[in-house]
């Protein structure tokens, strides 16, 4: 009883296969659909050929054009630093010629104005000394004092220098020289001691050439270092 029902299920089941199969036959011998028919038509497959060629020459034709910015704009970056490279350099040139140049005289004059006064100062007491440096009397020294100051205002002035440093050159050699010589200035400016002042002279001759020094140094190596 078992076998015969065992049998007649895989006959069943052989027969429902064989129609599965016959089904796909079926289908697959089909005439195509329209959609089917529209798609594979000539005219439909030039068209996205078309299209597909068109997209791509686009694609490539912005990827070129972003290309070719990009070259642009590295291009003008590189000029762009080029200009500012020369610019500095023109800059840091003329701050050395200009310190080398003006320097000593605005340092002198300095110098000269504030003796003049410690010597006014200390002999205020005394109107008929004379000033043993130019046999003037008291009297003419203060004129000669007033005249001294009001040109200090016309001419380079020192303590205009160390900024000037500051500004134009970054090393850190190049910034304690600027420090240092803003400080003697700062002296030679203010002291009431004469020892001090022409201590102060001595230190500021003496920084002269070390500071244009390190300002040739520096020169050197922005040239070697610029685009």
């Amino acid at each position: 009883m078992n076998n015969s029902d065992s049998t007649q299920d895989s006959i069943r089941e052989l027969a429902r296969s064989i129609k599965d199969m016959v089904d796909r036959s079926e289908r697959a011998t089909e005439p195509p659909s329209y959609f089917e028919r529209w798609a594979n038509s000539p005219f439909v497959v030039t068209l996205i050929g078309g299209v597909i060629i068109a997209l791509t020459t686009t694609a490539w034709t912005i990827l070129e054009q972003r290309r070719a910015d990009r070259a642009d704009e590295r291009a003008s970056v590189a000029e762009r630093l080029r200009v500012q490279s020369e610019r500095t350099y023109d800059l840091m040139l003329s701050t050395m010629l200009s310190f080398a140049n003006e320097f000593p005289g605005a340092k002198e004059r300095l110098y000269v104005c504030r003796y003049h006064y410690l010597w006014l100062m200390a002999n205020a007491e005394s109107p008929d000394v004379i000033f043993e440096y130019s046999g003037q009397p008291y009297s003419e020294v203060w004129k000669e004092y007033r005249r001294m100051r009001a040109e200090l205002v016309l001419k380079p002035i020192a303590s205009s220098f160390p900024p000037q440093i500051r500004a134009r050159f970054s090393s850190p050699r190049m910034m304690s020289l600027a420090d240092d010589l803003g400080k003697e200035i700062n002296i030679l400016a203010e002291t009431g001691d004469v020892e001090k002042l022409n201590k102060a002279l001595v230190k500021m001759n003496g920084m002269y050439d070390s500071i244009i020094h390190a300002m040739e140094q520096e020169i050197r190596i922005h040239i070697d270092s610029s685009p």
